[in-house]
């Protein structure tokens, strides 16, 4: 079987010849080829050769190697000093969901159409100018000289300086901007504290301030512990106990550690069925308490009706009759 040789036209002769494989192919004599850029188009010729470490990248138009993810990115002008036009289309590069940065006229867009001559750029808005800082100046003060972005309170309303002032008194809208408005006043309280009975066990009295702030007990066994529970820390807080004392055997009230009878003298808590009223006061959060009974030489009130309101007049002298009696609201 005859062996099959390639074939070629000769140059010179024009006629059809046997081409020796030993013969050197003209490859030296194929162009490179030369990348299109934005403005030419490019020319065929012999492919670059890729280089180490591009065996995972594509050649591009532009006669370079490029990672496959960023050859497929969309064509991008982020640093335009127009706005984009119907030939910035599909032919220059750009496709739907390009973007465009117009650097003087602060303004950006997104191609939404790449026809070639027809493109449609949207405009995404403009942004803003930087914001002014506001810089905290305490309350407002007729002698301090703001600057703009300057922040102040004054009367419970906050604002800041629109321009430099000194004394110009908030609200003037000419120089103050108001930030937040003072609040409406809110629904006054009921005034009243929560009375709360108390039990005995064990001797022990727990007085719990979570339920409330005045407790009422008649006594059938004699105390020897009283335990204040849940106290608030930080702040000065009073107690106070009424005590129904028996009216067969009266029984005595003893103080814990950490608790002292006003004056240093206990009182007398001997008259059967008195009420007694005994007041605890802490300003430490409850580590140390001071207690006073109400009435005259520290002794027990009688005559009254257990859980009663008391009206104590300028002379000491309790009743059940506001008649007559000074209320003094501080």
């Amino acid at each position: 079987m005859a062996t099959k040789k390639p074939l070629a036209i000769d140059d010179a002769t024009g006629l059809i010849r046997e081409i020796d494989l030993s013969e050197a192919l003209p490859v030296a004599n194929i162009p490179a080829m030369v990348g299109a850029t934005a403005g030419s188009a490019g020319t065929a010729g012999l492919v670059p050769a890729p280089a180490s470490g591009d065996e995972e990248k594509v050649l591009t138009g532009g006669a370079t190697y490029m990672p496959i993810g960023l050859a497929a990115q969309k064509k991008s002008n982020l640093s335009a000093t127009v706005a984009p036009g119907v030939s910035d289309d599909l032919a220059a590069g750009y496709d739907i969901g390009s973007l465009w940065v117009d650097v003087v006229a602060n303004t950006s867009y997104t191609c939404v159409d790449a026809t070639a001559g027809a493109a449609i750029w949207e405009r995404r808005g403009q942004d803003g100018a930087p914001g002014q800082a506001i810089v905290a100046r305490d309350h407002w003060s007729s002698s301090v000289a703001y600057v703009v972005g300057d922040g102040i309170d004054h009367n419970g309303s906050s604002y800041f300086a629109k321009v430099n002032n000194t004394n110009q008194e908030p609200p003037n809208e000419t120089y103050w901007q108001l930030l937040a408005s003072k609040g409406d006043p809110g629904t006054p309280g009921s005034g009243l504290e929560i009375t709360v009975p108390a039990t005995i066990s064990n001797n022990i009295v727990n007085l719990d301030m979570e339920l409330g702030t005045v407790f009422t007990t008649t006594l059938s066994q004699y105390v020897s512990y009283i335990n204040i529970l849940h106290t608030p820390q930080g702040v000065a807080s009073t107690v106070t106990w009424i005590v129904t004392q028996a009216s067969d055997t009266p029984y005595p009230i003893y103080l814990p550690e950490g608790m002292v009878w006003a004056g240093g003298q206990d009182p007398d808590f001997s008259t059967p069925s008195a009420i007694y009223v005994l007041v605890f006061k802490t300003v430490d959060g409850g580590s140390n308490w001071v207690a006073a009974s109400v009435g005259s030489g520290g002794g027990g009130i009688t005559g009254f009706t257990p859980g009663s309101v008391l009206f104590v007049g300028p002379d000491g002298t309790p009743s059940e009759d506001p008649t007559g009696f000074y209320y003094d609201p501080v």
